[in-house]
C-alpha cells in the first residue's frame, strides 16, 4: 500500500496546514473553545484562499463550529505569497481537525478501514 503525500506547511500565525492527497489537515496554534458553552470547536470546512482589502498579503478562510451549541466563526488566517499560491487549489476542499486526522490514524492503524 503506497503511503499519501504529506506536505507540512507553517504559517505566520501559528497555524499548521498539513496538504495530504486532496485533505487538508489544520492545526491551530491553540485549543479553540467555544466562548459560549467551552467545548471544543471543530473545522466545519475550509474556504478560499484571498486576498483581504485592508492589508497586503493573503488568507485561507477555516470555518470552525462548536458541536455542542451551534455557534459558528471563521478564522481568517495569513499566509505568504508562496503558501497561498500553493493552496489556492485547495479552497472548498475536505477539510479535517488535527484531532480527527489522528483519530482517523489510529482507526485505520487497528484496521477499521
Amino acid at each position: 500500500m503506497a503511503t499519501a503525500k504529506m506536505k507540512k506547511i507553517k504559517t505566520p500565525t501559528g497555524w499548521t496546514l498539513i496538504v495530504q492527497d486532496k485533505t487538508l489537515i489544520v492545526e491551530p496554534p491553540l485549543e479553540l473553545k467555544c466562548p459560549f458553552c467551552q467545548d471544543i470547536m471543530i473545522l466545519h470546512h475550509v474556504g478560499s484562499v484571498h486576498e483581504p482589502g485592508h492589508y497586503s498579503g493573503f488568507a485561507i478562510d477555516l470555518f470552525y463550529k462548536c458541536p455542542t451549541c451551534s455557534f459558528f466563526c471563521v478564522f481568517g488566517v495569513p499566509l505568504t505569497k508562496e503558501q497561498a499560491n500553493y493552496l489556492k487549489n485547495y479552497h472548498h476542499q475536505k477539510g479535517l481537525d488535527y484531532n480527527q486526522y489522528k483519530l482517523a490514524e489510529r482507526l485505520k492503524n487497528l484496521g477499521y478501514w
